[in-house]
């Protein structure tokens, strides 16, 4: 993955850690929950934004002030997952007290399970039963800072089959983050097996294979990104470690059988597309015979039959996104009018959802494109495309069943984030709820095509999408109480039925995925 210093992200991550400084202690506690776009409060938010990346430790001071590929590390071990004590002036302000929340009555009635990453980053699971969430990894209350040495948990991941989770933890030390670890650990929180031990290192992502054999890892390493390769059924001093790849940004798409990891990597400018035979310890990475575009994540359909990627056309100088099969002959060729390609495959693989950078559009995305795979390109190679959702959007998710499309965007006021779904039945759009994300939720929508590799936001079902962040009612009442202390809110919402739209809390915590 890659840094992107787009305005629209660039206010959403400055916010968010305008935020962070304002709740643990900062003297600005007039800042509000708001996505404005002034050059005033970008200038202001930018002020904030490095004095509270200056003070958690972390080995980039500037978290956002650059565009290095390590930010993205340093932001999640530092901003999401460290409640640093700021010096952001002579007399700081205690942070305020979080309104009391009433308890949340767990919930009933949605299929498969979701993992939890807690207020305090523990992380917990919750299966739906009438229960309260399970904890399966950490202490509730106790987490690594500045002012305590210990583990901070993040991004739990799921195996394909539900069984089991991927966990990073970034291990503090006198202040600063000294090491990581990356656990496996069963679903119901027993058989915890430490597949990385006080590596130098800093996990960024983590994926499993779908067989559930591998995890592939992507860290921050010295002055670069690599791509490396654990075995979650061994602990760390057993690992055979594999080193795939390395460049100053990485994606990677594994393919259904679990035989083939397709990178997607930048070195010098240069990129480079290439396929892992995964299960071949001594095997290289063998370059794909194509010129990858400035596109983020490659991907396989579901069935393995095709290979999605983007190519620079060098005719309209924009991207082309090409399907080949795995003989490596392209099926079809889809033209964009920009540059920035993203896509995905639908769940069935008969269709491929896609969009690309609007021009000038400072990060947004220009719609939804869909393109019928059962239908053959032209004479001339093109396959056809129809815009199924024309405004602007942040990331978009298919839903298990292939029927609907989650998408997330601006309000009109461009002051809150909106959760709307696109019907391909109904063949039109409808709006859930707005909304303020979380920190880690914002990373995880910047690197949507990414995430939705490894992760899901819908229920098994197709019924339900889960996220974590703030209510509008929320943003509304800390703006107007100064609270800045309220975590975030786990959410169950809806599509369908008598509480489609209804913002069902599940608990306070900053991330959750649902199984798949």
């Amino acid at each position: 993955m890659q840094y992107s210093s787009a305005r629209y992200w660039f206010i959403l991550v400055m916010l968010g850690l305008s935020l962070l400084l304002v709740a643990c202690g900062g003297t600005d506690t007039s800042q509000t929950l708001s996505l404005q776009t002034t050059s005033t409060t970008i200038s202001t938010n930018f002020t904030l934004a490095s004095t509270a990346a200056t003070t958690t430790g972390s080995a980039t001071s500037a978290a956002v002030t650059t565009s290095s590929p390590t930010e993205i590390a340093t932001t999640v071990a530092a901003t999401t997952a460290n409640p640093a004590k700021t010096t952001a002036s002579a007399t700081a302000t205690p942070r305020p007290t979080a309104t009391p929340r009433p308890p949340i009555k767990p919930l009933t009635g949605f299929s498969g399970k979701i993992s939890l990453l807690g207020a305090e980053n523990a992380v917990y699971v919750s299966r739906f039963d009438g229960k309260d969430p399970q904890l399966v990894l950490g202490k509730p209350g106790v987490r690594g800072s500045q002012d305590q040495d210990g583990p901070v948990y993040a991004w739990p991941t799921w195996s394909r089959d539900g069984t089991k989770l991927a966990v990073m933890s970034f291990n503090f030390k006198d202040g600063a983050v000294n090491s990581s670890d990356v656990y496996v650990i069963g679903a119901d929180g027993k058989n915890s097996v430490k597949v990385q031990d006080a590596s130098p290192d800093r996990p960024i992502f983590v994926s499993w294979s779908p067989d559930g054999s591998l995890l592939s890892e992507l860290v921050s390493a010295s002055s670069q990104l690599e791509l490396r390769l654990l075995e979650p059924s061994k602990g760390a001093a057993a690992q055979n470690l594999r080193k795939v790849a390395s460049g100053s940004s990485i994606y990677t798409g594994w393919s259904p059988d679990s035989q083939q990891l397709v990178i997607h990597s930048s070195a010098s400018g240069a990129e480079t597309l290439a396929l892992l035979a995964a299960k071949d310890l001594k095997a290289q990475a063998v370059p794909v015979k194509a010129s990858p575009g400035s596109f983020r994540s490659p991907a396989f359909s579901q069935d393995g039959a095709r290979l999605a990627y983007s190519a620079l056309n060098a005719k309209t100088g924009f991207e082309d996104i090409t399907i080949q099969d795995k003989n490596e002959t392209t099926f079809g060729q889809i033209e964009t009018a920009g540059r920035g390609a993203t896509f995905s495959w639908s769940p069935n693989g008969n269709r491929l959802a896609h969009t690309y950078q609007i021009p000038g559009g400072q990060g947004l995305y220009k719609g939804i494109f869909v393109s019928e795979l059962d239908t053959r390109p032209g004479a001339d190679g093109k396959l056809a495309q129809t815009q199924a959702v024309n405004e602007p959007i942040i990331a978009f998710f298919w839903s298990p069943d292939g029927k609907k499309l989650a998408y997330a965007g601006f309000n009109d006021a461009q002051d809150l984030l909106t959760w709307k779904i696109y019907d391909f039945d109904a063949k039109k759009a409808s709006q859930l709820t707005e909304w303020f994300p979380s920190q880690e939720t914002i990373q995880m929508l910047q690197y949507y095509d990414q995430y939705a590799q490894a992760n899901s936001l819908w229920s098994p079902d197709s019924k339900a999408l889960v996220f974590a962040g703030y209510s509008k009612e929320e943003v509304a009442a800390i703006n107007k109480s100064g609270d800045q202390g309220t975590p975030a809110t786990i959410y169950v919402l809806p599509v369908s039925g008598a509480q489609s739209g209804q913002l069902l809390p599940v608990a306070a915590g900053g991330l959750a995925y649902w199984s798949k």
